[in-house]
């Protein structure tokens, strides 16, 4: 079967590939252009290191040392502010202090919270499971004290979603990890976002 009609839709199977390949090239846009704002920064990875054993607190794989090519908190900063077009449309040198304009800021935060957004359909229609759009926005990618458990992990060459089953865990003692495999465009942007754009978000 190809189609089906859904509350009096008509639903082709093909329509819904076509789908994904338009979200495939709205997210990639909406990076390239807006978030990265036409630079052409990238960070450049082949196999990342990943301790699932490590619990200790704020920690991630971006902070394994085998990881250097991942630490590029910077970058993007640097970027935009020797940029001789997008430099003094975020910031001016004033007697030496920078100082920056706010509305340009908020503006690139709100194309950033556009692509999140983005992300967050891919990974909760493409990731294999159905998990919760609720469930995603809560997932973490460094250990907290109260989730010692991160939901972003890495297992061999894929970026993957750990999600936790907790209805057996009252008879069983543990909770079951439920991992989901991520595309690789969505893999790719992810670890970009957050070697890239996350450290200018949270600037």
């Amino acid at each position: 079967w190809s189609e089906l009609l859904y509350k009096g839709n008509q639903i082709k199977l093909d329509n819904v590939r076509t789908m994904f390949a338009h979200l495939e090239k709205d997210v990639v846009d909406v990076w390239e252009r807006k978030v990265l704002l036409g630079l052409k920064l990238r960070v450049d990875y082949e196999d990342i290191a990943e301790d699932l054993t490590n619990k200790t607190v704020g920690h991630c794989f971006l902070d394994d040392p085998r990881n250097q090519s991942l630490r590029a908190r910077s970058r993007l900063l640097r970027a935009i502010t020797s940029d001789p077009e997008l430099g003094p449309q975020f910031c001016t040198n004033v007697g030496g202090q920078i100082k920056w304009n706010l509305p340009a800021l908020r503006e690139w935060l709100v194309d950033y919270s556009r692509f999140l957004e983005l992300q967050l359909l891919r990974c909760e229609m493409l990731s294999g499971g159905p998990p919760r759009g609720t469930e995603l926005t809560a997932m973490t990618y460094r250990s907290t004290p109260t989730r010692r458990q991160r939901n972003l992990v890495i297992l061999g060459k894929h970026v993957t979603l750990l999600r936790a089953y907790h209805k057996s865990g009252s008879l069983s003692g543990l909770d079951k990890l439920l991992p989901h495999s991520l595309d690789a465009v969505t893999s790719d942007l992810i670890i970009q976002d957050l070697c890239l754009a996350r450290p200018f978000a949270e600037f």
